[in-house]
C-alpha cells in the first residue's frame, strides 16, 4: 500500500484579460474565462481585449494568440476587434505602435512584428498585415 501521494498541477497561462463592465476577466490559453478571477484595476502583466462581441471568433483567436511566443504577446497593451468587421483587428503595442491585422492568420501575420520592432519611430506609426 502506498504512503506517498503524488500530485501533478499543470498551470495555464494566463494570456490576455477581456474587458466587461469595468472588470477586466482572465483568459487562459485555451480560451476559458475566469470570472472569479477578475480584477478592478487595470491590468499590465498581459494585453486587454475590449468591445468583443464575437463569441464565435474567441476560440479562434485565442488558438492564433497561444502559437505566439511571449515575445510578441508581452509587447500587445490592447486589442480591439473593428466595430465594422470584427475579424479584423486593431492592436496597440507597448512601444506605441498601432498594428492592423485579422483574427485568421493572426500568428502569421504578427511573427514579422518581433523582426520590425525597434526599427521605427512610434509616432503615428501603423502597420497593416
Amino acid at each position: 500500500m502506498p504512503t506517498t501521494v503524488r500530485i501533478v498541477v499543470n498551470e495555464r497561462e494566463r494570456t490576455a484579460y477581456i474587458e466587461q463592465e469595468g472588470q477586466f476577466i482572465p483568459v487562459y490559453g485555451n480560451g476559458n474565462l475566469m470570472e472569479e478571477q477578475s480584477l478592478s484595476t487595470h491590468p499590465s502583466d498581459a494585453p486587454v481585449i475590449y468591445n468583443w462581441t464575437e463569441d464565435r471568433l474567441l476560440e479562434l483567436f485565442f488558438e492564433e494568440l497561444d502559437q505566439l511566443g511571449d515575445g510578441i504577446v508581452n509587447h500587445i497593451s490592447e486589442i480591439h476587434p473593428l466595430e465594422d468587421d470584427p475579424t479584423h483587428l486593431r492592436l496597440y503595442m507597448n512601444d506605441g505602435i498601432e498594428v492592423e491585422t485579422t483574427v485568421n492568420q493572426f500568428a502569421d501575420h504578427m511573427t514579422p512584428y518581433q523582426r520590425l520592432q525597434g526599427k521605427f519611430q512610434p509616432q503615428k506609426m501603423a502597420f497593416y498585415t
